[in-house]
């Protein structure tokens, strides 16, 4: 094929090329086998991004010699292959469009991410890490790659609300009041309320609006109980509250391993799905290694601008923002069953 190529190449970078009886020509020693050719250009924009290539036009039911004329290929031939080469450029064009659309996407998803991050160095991260655990349970639990990228998704998404939580709130160190609980509280509906607009991502509300509610009914924002619990968001209370036990706060340490899979054990059946457990601890040496070899994502690089001929940064209004937090937790532990992950 890559001979072809080299020898007709050229020649079709206009219209597809026909040639037959290659056997006749001087190149025909180097092209053992091939007779009849039709060579086509796929074109995105400007650019040659692919070849089609027929040879030999024969049908299987005959026995005639191959180079006999009736065989070869003609105008008829040439044109179709001319338009399968646009309806396959249009479909490569199709395919970049998406992927720059999905890049965006995710772009604007890590923004608002970033957003969380900048109010709370402590948790910086813990909306990824909750995001990578969440699609690792959905691959444990055999959902389709599409269920998986969408946990994903709702792992980065869970704790957007937060935007909305005083900061003072987020990072306190000591025990909250009622009143500041009750502020974290609303995070999961606001969460739905910054997102309700962005209809390519209702698949997350679930996710974002229910990853507090508790199996035994006693959770929040609708007290929904066991199988009203939507899965994903069954599976991503179990991630979320993994994260937040084995994670620094600034009122406590993360806690050991152990003592993070007692808390779970203790819980199964009252504030998470005990499938959803059971799942967490046959994926556990998974998440360990997740945990382990988890690097934060690192900001784009500020560019420097200049300006009559002379350096100068950016304003300093303009500069990155740095890391921040996520969730904040109470530090008394026999509350930890319904603010484990709510802070």
């Amino acid at each position: 094929m890559r001979r072809v190529i080299d020898r007709f190449g050229a020649w079709a970078a206009r219209e597809p090329v026909v040639e037959n009886r290659v056997q006749d020509s001087d190149e025909g020693c180097q092209l053992p086998g091939i007779h009849h050719v039709i060579l086509a250009t796929v074109f995105v924009g400007k650019q040659s991004t692919n070849w089609l290539l027929a040879v030999n036009r024969v049908r299987p039911s005959e026995t005639e010699d191959c180079q006999s004329s009736h065989d070869e290929f003609g105008s008829v031939e040439a044109g179709m292959m001319s338009t399968v080469a646009s309806i396959l450029a249009t479909h490569t064009r199709n395919h970049e469009l998406f992927h720059e659309k999905e890049d965006l996407f995710l772009a604007a998803v890590r923004s608002l991410v970033s957003a969380i991050d900048a109010k709370d160095a402590y948790t910086c991260g813990h909306s990824e890490r909750v995001a990578l655990f969440s699609r690792r349970l959905g691959e444990e639990f055999g959902l389709d790659v599409a269920v998986c990228h969408q946990l994903y998704l709702g792992g980065l998404l869970h704790d957007v609300g937060k935007i909305g939580v005083q900061d003072a709130t987020l990072s306190k160190r000591g025990r909250l009041t009622e009143e500041e609980f009750s502020e974290i509280k609303k995070h999961p509906v606001r969460g739905w309320e910054i997102l309700v607009e962005l209809e390519n991502l209702t698949y997350v509300w679930p996710a974002v609006v229910h990853h507090h509610e508790h199996f035994d009914g006693s959770g929040y924002p609708d007290a929904l109980a066991g199988d009203e619990i939507p899965l994903v968001a069954r599976i991503l209370a179990v991630a979320d509250t993994y994260d937040a036990l084995t994670s620094d706060r600034p009122y406590r340490q993360g806690m050991t391993q152990e003592r993070a899979e007692a808390i779970l054990r203790e819980g199964a059946g009252t504030q998470w799905d005990p499938v959803v457990v059971d799942a967490m601890f046959q994926a556990m040496p998974d998440m360990i290694r997740i945990r382990r070899e988890y690097q934060p994502h690192q900001p784009a690089e500020r560019p420097r601008v200049r300006v009559s001929g002379t350096e100068n940064s950016a304003p300093a209004s303009a500069g990155t923002r740095g890391g921040g937090g996520l969730i904040a937790e109470n530090n008394d532990l026999s509350r930890a069953r319904s603010q484990a992950a709510a802070r």
